[in-house]
């Protein structure tokens, strides 16, 4: 490292305060910004970013939802950085109190979405404001992406997805998830796709007469005549899923991969599920199911083996019916298992040391799942996960909190401030690869 790339990442690293990282996480985290409802925290961020002139561009992902992109520019001929990081948080579980407004608790900040992943979002925004503040130019762009709809839960309302076709890109780009300590970059994780699965029944049944009314022991679900409770299908159906085959070959990266987990689950009448007449069995039940898989499989091949497992049930149950909503490859993340030569993680590995003296205790770190790193590296922008460590505990009748630790959130805005003074300070070179 030349004497006068030392000297700059010191004066960077030396405008990361503690005091105003920690504000500023907390200050974002005071702002609910569910999937769909980020705008809120998009326009304080726009104004955040305006008062310190970085160039900023507002977009209109879906219809009412904004999201924010801002760029400090370089002066020119090196390379771009991408920090991208999405807004939107978990949904508030049971027993969250107070959960938007901030507190210190002894080595953690708490406070609800900094587990996912605003304690990301403010790493990589204090990293971009310690350059600004120092007063070193770049020769290429920090290109900041607080992004709304994380793209493996909402596809078609993803922030990252949008910015790609709006043609903002980069050479590079540090996705700040919480998968690891700041000694270790994420670099595998499995493909995820969500299935929509359907079960139809009827209300009431077909030959509804005094006597069944009166005669609740009649009330068979497997009678031709009788209703047919779509919930209760429903249940048969998720029960066998659970004990599903599925079709691959198991990846020793990711021994406990393949997956599935159920997180909402809706009966009603008509296909609104209205909540009316609960009195009236369930004539349409609804079932969202993610899918965690490994390489070999696909959503295409995923579906199918949900609808062999459901047309195995048929057999016994005749009155089963059923749907499973299209999906396509598109919709999904694929797994992925990034090289270990990208330059973008010898930076970091660089940038580590450099701050700390220390070394990258490993890459390679498995995240389990994906973040919008896998989407960056499907359209050809070099991507890892690297950023804080956080938590989210939780069990019954106790708190159910977010927090992140405060050390971690200063650590990993050093990191990635130098990341981004070692990486942009690189002459741009045509089709460059993200190799080193």
């Amino acid at each position: 490292m030349s004497t006068q790339t030392e000297a700059l990442i010191s004066r960077v690293v030396e405008r990361v305060n503690e005091d105003e990282v920690v504000k500023f996480a907390g200050d974002i985290c005071r702002f609910p910004s569910p999937v769909k409802e980020e705008t809120p925290l998009s326009r304080w961020l726009q104004k955040f970013f305006e008062e310190r002139d970085y160039e900023v561009e507002m977009q209109e992902v879906i219809p009412g939802n904004w999201q924010v992109i801002a760029r400090l520019p370089g002066t020119g001929g090196g390379r771009d950085m991408m920090l991208n990081g999405h807004i939107d948080h978990d949904p508030l579980g049971i027993d969250c109190i107070d959960p938007f407004t901030p507190k210190i608790e002894g080595d953690k900040l708490v406070a609800w979405g900094l587990g996912n992943m605003k304690g990301g979002i403010a790493a990589m925004i204090m990293a971009a404001e310690a350059i600004r503040t120092s007063g070193v130019k770049l020769k290429g762009d920090i290109v900041i992406c607080p992004v709304v709809g994380e793209t493996n839960e909402f596809g078609d309302s993803s922030g990252t997805h949008h910015l790609i076709s709006r043609g903002i890109t980069a050479d590079a780009a540090i996705v700040p998830e919480p998968y690891g300590p700041p000694d270790v970059i994420n670099t595998v994780c499995t493909g995820t796709t969500t299935l929509v699965i359907h079960t139809k029944g009827s209300c009431i049944g077909s030959r509804y007469n005094e006597q069944r009314r009166l005669d609740f022991g009649c009330f068979d679900t497997d009678v031709k005549d009788g209703p047919i409770d779509a919930f209760r299908k429903m249940v048969k159906v998720l029960d066998a899923l659970e004990d599903m085959k599925m079709s691959y070959e198991p990846w020793a990266k990711l021994p406990q991969a393949p997956g599935m987990v159920v997180g909402t689950v809706k009966a009603g009448r008509g296909r609104n599920h209205d909540e009316r007449s609960s009195y009236f069995y369930a004539d349409f039940c609804t079932a969202y199911a993610g899918f965690y898989y490994v390489p070999g499989q696909n959503p295409l091949t995923i579906r199918q083996d949900v609808i062999n497992v459901i047309e195995k049930l048929k057999e016994d149950d005749p009155y089963l019916e059923y749907e499973v909503e299209e999906t396509t490859i598109d919709a999904a993340l694929p797994p992925i298992d990034a090289p270990s030569d990208l330059e973008v993680i010898n930076t970091i590995k660089k940038s580590y040391t450099q701050v700390t003296g220390g070394q990258i205790r490993e890459t390679g770190w498995p995240a389990g799942m994906p973040s919008d790193h896998a989407y960056l590296i499907t359209v050809g922008i070099p991507a890892v996960c690297y950023g804080p460590s956080s938590g989210w505990t939780h069990t019954i009748d106790d708190r159910h909190i977010h927090f992140a630790y405060i050390d971690e959130l200063v650590l990993s805005t050093k990191v990635i401030a130098a990341s981004c003074v070692n990486f942009c300070n690189t002459e741009k070179q045509e089709n460059h690869n993200g190799k080193s």
